[in-house]
């Protein structure tokens, strides 16, 4: 329940940060809006259960604040946003499939720079789905152990 505000707020960002980056910065727009909306769902999903779950087992604000540090470290880390996937070690490009973000920059650069359609996007939408439906549920076990 307390996690639906959280999603309302990602689709909303999502919408204006994507005006911004078309119409302020100028990235062109090649491929479906409606997709990049459709597959960014997932993401944000993903991204709220790993917020869920640090909720869950932080004891402190300290300890959520470190957490979420080492959580988006390791995303810019295995995303492929500083370096190529490709250009990591073997076990660690095994990790970055296990990292949303990762799959949502690869989608986000095919939809907007190449145009590309869910014809080649499909196992990266599956991964982020897959992602959202394991993360999730385990959180809100999670958050309900530690109520009862």
């Amino acid at each position: 329940g307390k996690a639906i505000p959280a999603f309302i707020i990602g689709v909303v960002n999502f919408i204006f940060l994507l005006g911004v980056t078309v119409h302020v910065f100028g990235v062109p727009m090649r491929g479906s809006i409606l997709l990049l909306l459709l597959l960014t769902l997932p993401f944000i999903v993903a991204e709220i259960g790993w917020g869920v779950l640090i909720s869950a087992i932080a004891h402190t604000q300290q300890q959520a604040i470190l957490f979420v540090f080492i959580l988006a470290m390791t995303d810019i880390s295995f995303s492929g946003f500083l370096v190529p996937v490709k250009n990591l070690p073997g076990g660690l490009q095994w990790i970055a499939q296990a990292v949303p973000m990762y799959h949502y920059l690869e989608i986000i650069r095919s939809v907007m720079l190449k145009g590309a359609t869910l014809a080649t996007l499909w196992p990266h939408g599956l991964a982020l789905f897959g992602l959202a439906v394991t993360i999730l549920p385990i959180s809100v076990r999670g958050v309900s152990q530690r109520l009862d």
